[in-house]
């Protein structure tokens, strides 16, 4: 449904995405509320995940995370919390290989600070 909003908003604009300084990713960067058609409406390089800190639920989920990276190059995923399901993207074969940048708070803080 968002992604339908944002095409038609994208041809409203006469162009075929929509420019957006960030995205928060819906429900924690869970893998149902990411497609490859929304990102595909989207002009964004910066996506901010929200969760609670804690591995079990397992968000952000890895294939929602695999989506952001292979569908787009200079790409910065800013995470709220270092948990073992966000921790996995700051490996630097994956950063280098597929072009992207990892955000988590300063060491011995909590949360995350986005400016925009």
């Amino acid at each position: 449904m968002l992604a339908q909003g944002l095409q038609r908003l994208a041809e409203q604009q006469g162009t075929s995405s929509v420019a957006i300084g960030a995205v928060k990713l819906p429900h924690h960067g869970s893998k149902y509320n990411l497609s490859l058609d929304l990102l595909g409406q989207l002009a964004c390089d910066r996506y901010l995940f929200s969760t609670d800190g804690t591995s079990a639920a397992r968000h952000p989920d890895p294939v929602a995370v695999a989506r952001l990276i292979t569908s787009g190059i200079g790409r910065q995923l800013e995470f709220n919390y270092r948990s073992d399901p966000s921790t996995r993207w700051d490996s630097p074969d994956l950063r280098r290989r597929y072009g992207y940048e990892v955000v988590y708070p300063l060491e011995g803080e909590q949360g995350l600070t986005a400016v925009l």
